[in-house]
């Protein structure tokens, strides 16, 4: 790898957010230092925020190229904060971007590989606020980028050309790069979407400051629980869902946005009640009012 690559490579603070896992059970770090490890001229950077209730005792080994760190939160609140240190920590070190990984995304070789390559060849242009890779479940289904439509409802793509988009898109957190300049120009994350809404927020600053995004050719695997929304999502975090979800329509939605949403609630609800889940019902029910 050239010195020139290497420089480029020098400019990402990586941050993986952690709950209730170890770094040497993480299949985001896992996967990611072994790619480290394979680059030993290549030094890289790793922030390790762990939300869990107790710091993590275990030694955890990195290569000599990887300057690591990690950071224990107990009172857990949300990836906001989380990120939030971490953009902090890459001003202070000087880092252009930041690389956003929730625990639990498998990174194959080539996903380095085609950063540095995008980084590369978009090097002279400053429109670029973000670039993010294709990421799949477990199934193979692409489900991220992704487009939100009215009233946030968010819309697969079957198939997405790499490159500069020409319209607008949407992204989960993991494996996207975001410019250190522009969120600390946005004044950082925003707390108040601690765990969901909160890659759609910036998202939508992003193209509000009439930046683009670029897609990459890397394919990431994730398991995203609210693909999994029976067995995954928990009471509490659908009451988080549904505030963020209410938050974001009310405050950067117009008034078709607030009726779809409404619709899509509506949805919700009969479904809900097919499934008898009585506890959810109750929740989508007061959100439907609300708005």
């Amino acid at each position: 790898m050239s010195s020139e690559v290497s420089g480029l490579m020098n400019q990402i603070l990586w941050i993986c957010v952690l709950f209730n896992t170890s770094p040497s059970k993480s299949v985001s770090i896992q996967s990611l230092t072994c790619i480290f490890a394979a680059e030993p001229d290549v030094m890289y950077s790793l922030l390790v925020y762990d939300n869990s209730p107790a710091a993590c005792c275990e030694k955890f080994d990195v290569t000599g190229n990887v300057n690591f760190e990690y950071f224990n939160n107990p009172d857990n609140p949300g990836i906001a904060s989380a990120y939030n240190f971490g953009l902090q920590k890459a001003i202070e070190s000087g880092k252009k971007w930041i690389a956003l990984l929730d625990q639990d995304s498998k990174l194959d070789d080539t996903y380095i590989k085609y950063i540095y390559e995008s980084l590369d060849a978009c090097r002279s242009n400053t429109q670029i606020a973000a670039f993010v890779p294709m990421v799949f479940d477990q199934n193979g289904n692409l489900f991220s980028p992704a487009i939100m439509s009215v009233g946030g409802r968010i819309r697969r793509f079957r198939h997405i050309s790499t490159g500069i988009q020409s319209g607008r898109i949407t992204a989960i957190n993991s494996g996207t790069l975001l410019n250190v300049d522009l969120m600390k120009n946005l004044g950082g994350f925003n707390d108040v979407f601690h765990l969901d809404m909160l890659d759609h927020w910036y998202f939508n600053e992003i193209y509000k400051l009439n930046k683009k995004v670029y897609v990459m050719n890397s394919r990431i695997l994730h398991d995203l629980s609210v693909l999994d929304f029976k067995n995954k999502v928990s009471i509490n975090r659908y009451q988080n869902i549904l505030e963020s979800e209410y938050y974001f329509i009310q405050n950067y939605g117009n008034i078709l946005d607030v009726w779809f949403y409404k619709i899509r609630l509506l949805a919700r609800i009969f479904k809900q009640i097919k499934f008898k889940d009585a506890a959810f019902l109750k929740k989508s029910f007061k959100y439907l009012v609300k708005i």
